[in-house]
């Protein structure tokens, strides 16, 4: 257990977890509403916010989700009809995924909604704020990540 010294790092630590478990307890509530699975659910909002499409390599760096976990997402999706896959120029085996028009159409009526209400959040927060937020995070896990790894993670992951 951490030393007495460390009493506010721990306790700061233990509300970070709380609010991230809120996050996503919000999101879970999101999906369940949608009737989608968590990762069709973000494919479908990197593709809507995307303007020709994205590869499945991309998408996958764009979630943290195992690329198989992706790739099962994305084949059910083209398997409803909600996703089309055209070749990349210049490249033998990687497809550029674009949605359908039917796709297009759910996106816009599910993930579309839950990117509008994140908009009006982030206006009501303010862009200096989401920014700031979003730094700090992304430093963080930088942090936490390289601690990790020396400890006891794969870096290779």
């Amino acid at each position: 257990m951490a030393a007495k010294s460390d009493r506010r790092i721990v306790d700061g630590l233990a509300r970070m977890g709380r609010e991230d478990n809120r996050y996503d307890a919000l999101y879970r509530r999101v999906y369940a509403a949608f009737g989608v699975a968590p990762c069709a659910m973000w494919a479908l909002y990197f593709l809507l916010a995307s303007d020709d499409g994205l590869s499945q390599h991309e998408i996958a760096g764009m979630m943290m989700f195992p690329k198989q976990t992706v790739n099962s997402a994305v084949a059910r999706l083209a398997m409803d009809g909600m996703v089309e896959f055209a070749a990349i120029a210049g490249t033998r085996k990687e497809k550029k995924v674009r949605l359908t028009a039917a796709g297009r159409d759910f996106a816009k009526r599910t993930v579309g909604h839950l990117l509008e209400a994140e908009i009006r959040a982030t206006k009501k927060l303010g862009v200096a704020k989401m920014n700031a937020l979003s730094d700090l995070r992304a430093e963080y896990l930088d942090l936490l990540k390289a601690e990790f790894e020396k400890d006891f993670l794969d870096s290779s992951d």
